[in-house]
């Protein structure tokens, strides 16, 4: 598995739900209903003048067209979030996310460095830029980043993945597996958990046990894309080609972006 699926394993959704004041919005995107999260959004910025709260909405509606895949128009909305508010914090953090989507990783880092610039202590900002670090090779700041933001927080399940992901892209593969399954025990109704596990084994090439944590996964929530990428790129190394791309036409259809599995998918026509 790339590790890019790996990272977006790590969801931001409560950064997004968070900032939410209205209740129609949030059913919205419990119920994974982004159009409808887009729409209610859209008429509460038409109604808004205040400056500080269209910065928020602005901030949300990138989030949300983001899960949507519209990459260029959530950059659009967080720019204008900023342009309300500029000492606001979640725009700094949602574009540094969507930067980091599009493998922007410098634009990545300079958001997540003024988001720790207005908020020292946010851990999510530290456990984001941790990606970044760890994606660019940078192991040692990336674990600085993320110890940091567990002392300021210890229940972020967000920092503990982050940390097992680290120690994964370092080499040290039954160390990430144990962190796993410490984790999994701890919050065993964590769709992410399971699937991060479920690639871990997939490297390990121990399908039965990928399966069965990816399965546990998609039980849990069956809206969860990305272990449908997880169990098709499992089901291709054991060279179960129709199976395998039901699956990523699953991820699609559920609102994957086609374009990060293109590798994956380029034999599915055939």
């Amino acid at each position: 598995m790339k590790s890019i699926f790996t990272y977006l394993s790590i969801l931001f959704f409560g950064i997004l739900t968070a900032q939410s004041s209205s209740p129609e919005i949030k059913k919205c995107l419990n119920e994974k209903d982004y159009h409808c999260a887009e729409k209610l959004t859209k008429e509460f910025i038409a109604k808004e003048k205040n400056p500080l709260k269209l910065a928020q909405h602005y901030s949300n509606l990138g989030m949300i067209v983001r899960r949507m895949n519209k990459y260029d128009e959530a950059l659009i909305y967080l720019n204008k979030a900023i342009q309300y508010d500029n000492s606001y914090v979640f725009p700094y953090l949602n574009r540094g996310f969507l930067y980091f989507n599009m493998n922007k990783l410098d634009e990545s880092l300079t958001d997540y460095n003024k988001a720790l610039e207005l908020e020292p202590k946010n851990d999510k900002a530290l456990t984001n830029r941790a990606k970044v670090y760890d994606k660019q090779g940078k192991y040692d700041l990336a674990i600085k980043d993320v110890e940091k933001a567990i002392k300021i927080n210890p229940k972020s399940i967000e920092a503990f993945v982050s940390l097992a992901l680290i120690k994964k892209h370092q080499g040290k593969i039954d160390e990430a597996l144990n962190d796993f399954s410490n984790l999994i025990n701890q919050y065993p109704n964590d769709e992410i958990l399971y699937n991060n596990r479920a690639d871990i084994y997939n490297t390990q090439k121990k399908y039965t046990e990928a399966l069965n944590d990816i399965e546990k996964s998609i039980s849990i929530d069956s809206k969860y894309t990305i272990a449908y990428v997880t169990k098709g790129e499992i089901l291709q190394n054991q060279n179960k080609k129709k199976e395998a791309c039901e699956n990523f036409a699953k991820a699609i259809a559920l609102g994957f972006d086609k374009n990060k599995i293109e590798n994956s998918t380029k034999d599915c026509n055939k």
